[in-house]
């Protein structure tokens, strides 16, 4: 690239919404017609995260490094999801396995058929024959291993699922009930 091609480059500007005490993690860039010497700006989406919302009686908002997108009944229904997965996948493992042993079997039938019917019986068909019926049982075991491990993964799922509402519920019951618009941090409420 010349020091041409450089100079004419378009000029991208980013100017922060909210200036936190840390920055955000994506700058918002300028809306057009508002940047340094009229150069275009990109565009991104707008905003996913709530407006910071003033504290009723208090005229401040909490700060910008304290807000998130992220709920608690977000969180609970992605992990009540996962759990579902886990037991799809449960359920397809039992049906992989009994199809890969399914094979394994027809497998071994069709070699047969071709030993005895039409006389093949060679050294490297028999081998082959051999091999992919037990690629079908290796198959079949890690179904089953697979299938021990989804509902070792459900369990987990469903206790942290549990966890979370028995932690979490509690205080966001009790915030919305004194009214307030964010529980105090847990460490401020420790002796």
């Amino acid at each position: 690239m010349d020091d041409t091609a450089a100079a004419e480059a378009p000029t991208v500007t980013y100017e922060w919404l909210a200036r936190p005490s840390r920055p955000p993690r994506h700058p918002q860039p300028v809306p057009a017609g508002l940047a340094a010497g009229g150069a275009s700006t990109t565009t991104r989406e707008a905003r996913v995260s709530a407006p910071l919302t003033r504290l009723p009686g208090t005229g401040r908002a909490p700060a910008a490094e304290h807000m998130t997108d992220v709920t608690l009944d977000d969180v609970l229904e992605e992990l009540a999801e996962g759990k579902a997965d886990c037991f799809d996948t449960y359920d397809e493992c039992a049906v992989l396995a009994g199809k890969a042993r399914k094979l394994r079997d027809a497998l071994a039938e069709l070699a047969e058929e071709l030993a005895v019917s039409h006389n093949v019986i060679g050294r490297f068909f028999s081998a082959a024959m051999a091999r992919l019926s037990e690629s079908m049982e290796r198959v079949a075991r890690k179904a089953e291993a697979m299938r021990g491990e989804s509902l070792t993964a459900a369990e987990s799922v469903e206790t942290a699922h549990d966890a979370m509402h028995d932690a979490y519920r509690p205080v966001q019951q009790a915030t919305a009930d004194a009214g307030l618009y964010t529980p105090s941090a847990r460490i401020h409420n420790e002796d």
